[in-house]
């Protein structure tokens, strides 16, 4: 009986090919599995990879137009700047136009007459062939100044002024005669009739020129501090 056993058992050697040829079968199915697993992790990847391409192209189309309406309205506020500084140069050249006139028409011909404006201040100035500073003169120009910035507001939109204009006795304050009665003439050419856009005040101690020394322009009676009744008030304070 073994040795009929024996005889049918297949020899050791067989055995090694059914093995080989299992492992083979397992090594195949292994590697299949893991190259699905590895076909779906690098779909997964590249479906994620995907979206986020997606993303940052929107992004940026985003960012693009952005970038492109930033800048238009950056050539736009360019723009109105140029135009507000050309409005405002322009501005400025005729206010100094006008106390230019205002200069010539009450201290004479030869001299010329500038408005300087910083971040200080506004400063007029008075030339001949040099700058003219003498406390005569910072009166006068001061006085033109005033009226030239009454008569811009006439004749532009952009001023602010009131209209109404009062100078306290300036013969007092060492301006020249012959400025002071120019003074006068230059505020009557204002005058357009009845009809007159603004009020200029003047007191003095000085009498007015001969033309504007009576009704309507001088107050009458004269007011006297003397006494209560004569007073602008009528009354003493």
């Amino acid at each position: 009986g073994r040795s009929d056993l024996a005889s049918k058992a297949p020899p050791p050697w067989c055995a090694a090919p059914a093995i080989v040829g299992q492992n083979l079968r397992v090594s195949r199915t292994i590697l299949w599995h893991s190259s699905g697993n590895i076909s779906i992790i690098y779909a997964k990847l590249n479906k994620a990879a995907f979206a986020d391409y997606k993303k940052a192209s929107s992004e940026w189309d985003t960012l693009t137009e952005t970038i492109k309406s930033l800048e238009k309205q950056k050539r736009d506020l360019d723009t109105q700047r140029d135009k507000f500084e050309a409005d405002h140069k322009a501005l400025i050249n005729t206010f100094s136009q006008i106390f230019h006139h205002i200069v010539r028409k009450t201290m004479g011909s030869k001299l010329t007459g500038t408005v300087e404006f910083s971040g200080k201040g506004i400063e007029p100035r008075i030339r001949d062939h040099t700058q003219r500073n003498s406390p005569a003169i910072k009166v006068a120009k001061f006085v033109a100044f005033d009226i030239a910035a009454m008569i811009f507001t006439m004749t532009t939109s952009e001023g602010h002024h009131p209209r109404l204009l009062i100078h306290d006795s300036p013969r007092e304050s060492d301006l020249d005669a012959g400025v002071y009665r120019a003074l006068f003439a230059a505020a009557s050419d204002l005058e357009n009739g009845e009809e007159s856009a603004f009020q200029y005040i003047v007191t003095t101690t000085e009498a007015p020129p001969e033309k504007i020394n009576k009704r309507p322009w001088r107050i009458d009676p004269v007011l006297n501090a003397a006494s209560a009744k004569t007073r602008f008030l009528g009354v003493d304070l």
